[in-house]
């Protein structure tokens, strides 16, 4: 499915022949990232449905312990301050999961936690895994926007796929909507937010790759793709937060106020009008937009889940009432994942949570900032660029949905966190 990029160029993003130096090396990365790319996209597949437990428990339960004792083997003699955050952070966690009302829930969040922090030590500082798991988020977004594009076209056939093939696809709710399509198009994912998530971060790696000029024409066709169906997905959130990303990292980095200014009105009058075309020639595009300008709760009911954990935090603003709490009051996070750390952690919780990854954040716009006024336009900026949007969609998406704290989202989030220690750059 995927090509080499131009070889006169250094890019070469998605080519992990050469992203390890050793044979050993490069067999554990292959096995690894093919573990991650069967967990992202194939998990809810009832092939891979063993005993009646998805490969989401198998990998949580059996991978990550794996994974676990490596780090623990493999990293005993590298403890460096830089762990620190990170284990006091689940030591606070686990403080708030023994005072959580709700245990049922707080239980899972914990470990989902630990885990999530055991895959992100031992990605840490391995050069070379950036590609394959750029590889992997490119190929899987590409993946799902076929699926949801075809979706739109034979709902009643991926609708009976999707019944037939997914362990816990959401039938019911995805047969309601216009001429008997779905509402919110999740095409092979066991959801629409998957779905969407995956293909914002494909388009944010297309977009990369448009503007180093490689595979130009390819990644083109894969950006509109993959924006139509993003909107097709109905999720406004993540369509707007990798629209604003995009603005925000790219008018960061990019030289000249007048170029800045100029890329900006073209992408607004090109995504307006792009917008209106398929609101014209693609019913299903109608929902979106309606939900966009003719809702009356745009919030879709969230503004009272952020007042009920206001209250959390005004009853113990240092501590919080405890990890769970909005998954159970909720059945599902807080829909703001700031508030909810707020309200369920306190502010020590928020700020062992910040020195914990502002670091990793900051590194990773410092390398992009390092290569882009070097005019290095070879794969490290490619890699780097392509992390930078994603991380900054995912922390506006937090404003609005849960991705630190559905556990799919939040490994992928800290994956990304961690290609800032695995790519080098001299200053």
């Amino acid at each position: 499915m995927i090509n080499r990029f131009n070889q006169s160029r250094s890019t070469m993003i998605l080519d992990g022949n050469n992203a390890c130096k050793s044979g050993q090396s490069n067999k554990k990365c292959l096995l690894f990232y093919m573990i991650i790319f069967l967990y992202f996209f194939f998990g809810k597949w009832k092939v891979f449905t063993f005993f009646h437990i998805s490969t989401d428990y198998l990998f949580w339960g059996v991978i990550a312990a794996v994974l676990a004792i490596i780090v623990f083997i493999e990293r005993k003699k590298q403890v460096s301050i830089s762990m620190l955050p990170f284990l006091i952070y689940l030591g606070y966690q686990f403080i708030e999961m023994e005072r959580s009302s709700y245990m049922t829930t707080a239980r899972p969040t914990f470990i989902f936690n630990v885990l999530t922090i055991f895959t992100f030590f031992y990605v840490k500082n391995r050069k070379g895994h950036e590609r394959y798991f750029i590889k992997c988020l490119y190929i899987g977004g590409i993946y799902y926007s076929f699926s949801v594009v075809i979706q739109s076209v034979f709902p009643d056939f991926l609708n009976k796929v999707r019944e037939n093939l997914l362990v816990d696809a959401d039938v019911a709710f995805g047969l309601r909507g216009y001429e008997n399509s779905t509402r919110y198009l999740a095409g092979l994912a066991p959801n629409a937010a998957i779905s969407a998530f995956f293909i914002a971060m494909m388009v944010a790696i297309c977009f990369a790759q448009i503007v180093l000029d490689d595979n130009r024409l390819k990644n083109i066709i894969y950006f509109i793709i993959g924006i139509i169906s993003l909107l097709l997905t109905q999720k406004r959130s993540l369509a707007l937060g990798i629209f604003l990303s995009i603005i925000i990292v790219y008018l960061l980095f990019r030289k000249g106020i007048a170029r800045r200014f100029r890329f900006l009105m073209i992408l607004l009058i090109v995504g307006s009008v792009s917008l209106y075309v398929m609101y014209r020639i693609m019913p299903a595009m109608t929902i979106f937009m309606n939900r966009l300008f003719h809702n009356e709760d745009v919030m879709s009911g969230r503004s009272g889940m952020y007042s009920i954990m206001e209250t959390w935090f005004q009853s113990n603003q240092m501590l919080g009432v405890g990890i769970g709490t909005a998954n159970s009051i909720f059945g599902y996070g807080g829909h703001n994942c700031y508030q909810q750390l707020l309200g369920e952690e306190g502010i020590i919780g928020c700020l062992i949570y910040g020195v914990m990854i502002i670091p990793y954040i900051v590194s990773l716009l410092k390398k992009l900032k390092i290569c882009w006024n070097a005019q290095e336009m070879g794969r490290n900026t490619a890699i780097l660029l392509s992390a930078s949007i994603c991380v900054v969609t995912i922390l506006i998406y937090a404003l609005v949905g849960n991705p630190f704290y559905d556990f799919t989202f939040c490994l992928t989030f800290f994956m990304l966190l961690a290609i800032s220690t695995q790519v080098d750059i001299e200053e």
